[in-house]
């Protein structure tokens, strides 16, 4: 991991930094910015995207420390790959008297986890994505702490002390926990036989939990309490992150899905880690896309996977 400094910097759109001369920085363990079909030589004022680079209202800033990445509303990339790199830069004990600039759309629950972390309203700037360029004299960028679905040890420390400043250490492991994304309003990569699987799941005294329903709080000390937790591959079952070593974890999911970050968590935690791939309908997929196939699980392989379960408890 490193930390990116740039003078005289650019952002333009989302996550395209580049100098004033309009060059783009490029690396793989910088957050990702919609560009990966791009020569990272081009320059960002040639590739204007939805943005007029002579024209867009500009935002001017001295000294600010940028940790977006794409997918900034989504719960899981802010516990994966944006909360840890705050982490791993306030280790460096330097850039006390910088601001943190964020989008203007950033999530309640995004501010408040920010909030825990002492990035309070006072540190924080905005800009909108969609409208705006961003100017400034100094620009600081922490790197990902992850490669694909492998985290480095900072990730592993920056929890601990996350965990720690919740005081989420429970008097027992105690709930089994089945997530429901039921909620979800998306039509793309929902488990249609999530019902069926629920009635199976409570013989084995599993209770079904709907993470977003919950205040911030309360969601991660449930977690925390967790014996073992069962759930679609989704930001929800990131939150055993905030789980105990030692906690098994089963990732229901379709087999054109081949997301395993869920390993990696599991491997930063000391976890077990099981997955059930299942049958993916309506392809090719939402907009095409085979990985947001919705798909259906084997009831007779998730009866068998919660009973391997229950011997690891």
């Amino acid at each position: 991991p490193f930390i990116l400094t740039v003078k005289n910097a650019r952002i333009v759109g989302r996550n395209r930094i580049c100098n004033e001369d309009g060059q783009i920085f490029s690396h793989p363990l910088l957050p990702e910015s919609h560009m990966d079909a791009l020569d990272s030589r081009l320059s960002a004022y040639e590739w204007q995207g939805n943005i007029n680079f002579k024209e867009s209202p500009t935002k001017s800033f001295d000294k600010i420390i940028y940790i977006e990445k794409a997918g900034n509303h989504i719960y899981g990339h802010w516990l994966v790959d944006i909360l840890p790199r705050i982490h791993f830069l306030k280790k460096s004990g330097e850039f006390e008297d910088y601001q943190w600039l964020f989008s203007d759309t950033t999530p309640d629950f995004a501010l408040r986890l920010l909030d825990q972390l002492g990035i309070n309203s006072d540190n924080r700037v905005f800009y909108n994505a969609n409208e705006e360029i961003v100017k400034a004299n100094v620009l600081v960028v922490p790197s990902m702490l992850r490669w694909h679905s492998t985290f480095f040890e900072d990730t592993a420390e920056f929890y601990e002390q996350f965990i720690s400043s919740f005081s989420l250490t429970p008097a027992k492991r105690s709930r089994k926990i089945l997530i429901s994304r039921q909620s979800w309003n998306k039509p793309f990569r929902r488990l249609v036989n999530f019902r069926e699987l629920q009635s199976i799941s409570e013989e084995y005294s599993y209770e079904v939990i709907s993470p977003e329903q919950y205040p911030l709080e309360e969601q991660l000390r449930i977690f925390a309490s967790a014996a073992s937790v069962v759930g679609e591959n989704s930001s929800a079952l990131h939150n055993t992150l905030f789980s105990p070593s030692g906690t098994p974890t089963l990732s229901l999911q379709s087999e054109f899905n081949n997301n395993t970050i869920q390993s990696g968590i599991a491997d930063l935690k000391k976890q077990s880690m099981g997955y059930i791939y299942g049958l993916p309908l309506s392809l090719p997929g939402y907009r095409g896309y085979k990985n947001l196939s919705n798909f259906f699980i084997s009831p007779k392989l998730f009866r068998q996977a919660l009973q391997k379960m229950e011997r690891l408890l």
